[in-house]
């Protein structure tokens, strides 16, 4: 009868020494010496600070690239005289005149030859821009897709030049013709001479006084 007591004691005591115990202490309690130091070997480490590419996502990104130095740069193309043009004759029911420099011509056709005019358009008129003659290159006027003047070239001796065009007037030229055929000279000559293109040039931009000269 006086035993009970004493076992009770050492239950309760038994009770309060495990729940003083860590947290994990609880699971070691009554395991063998060697069964506890493995159990503690197999418990996992807690995560230690990230890595600093995880830490800062932007930290291996490279840093942006500033502008590239002026001997990068391009090139610059070739450089000319600034090219103004004058057209004589303007006429609101057609394009206006434009400055385009010759490539080629190319044949097509079989019994009917067709010849055509390529060609790089440059500016419209006014213009009043550089245009490279580096090259002595073949100039020409064309309106609506098609050649107003006959080719020519510019010389890189002027600043600045003015060109003037009175364009080629089909009709005119054909009526003039035309009145030639049948002798009627003093009306088809005029015609004819009024309706062929003619291109001149003076030096500087436009300004009145100007002498222009035939450009061929």
């Amino acid at each position: 009868m006086n035993c009970l007591p004493i076992s009770s004691s050492i239950a309760l005591v038994t009770g309060l020494a495990v729940a003083s115990l860590p947290l994990g202490g609880t699971a070691l309690a009554g395991m063998s010496p060697e069964s506890e130091a493995l159990a503690q070997s197999q418990t996992p480490e807690p995560p230690g600070p990230p890595a600093a590419s995880e830490e800062d996502p932007l930290a291996q990104l490279p840093a942006p690239e500033g502008p590239a130095p002026a001997s990068e740069a391009p090139a610059a193309a070739g450089t000319g005289p600034i090219v103004h043009v004058i057209n004589e004759h303007p006429d609101e029911d057609r394009g206006l005149i434009k400055l385009a420099r010759y490539r080629n011509t190319t044949q097509a056709g079989g019994s009917v030859v067709v010849l055509t005019t390529n060609y790089d358009e440059i500016c419209t008129e006014p213009c009043g821009v550089p245009v490279d003659v580096t090259e002595r290159p073949l100039f020409l006027f064309v309106r609506d897709g098609a050649p107003v003047s006959y080719g020519f070239r510019l010389k890189d001796d002027q600043e600045q030049v003015t060109l003037s065009l009175r364009p080629h007037r089909g009709k005119m030229h054909i009526s003039g013709v035309l009145l030639t055929c049948f002798f009627i000279y003093p009306v088809g000559i005029p015609l004819i001479i009024l309706g062929k293109a003619k291109v001149s040039i003076a030096p500087g931009a436009p300004s009145p006084g100007q002498k222009f000269r035939k450009l061929r």
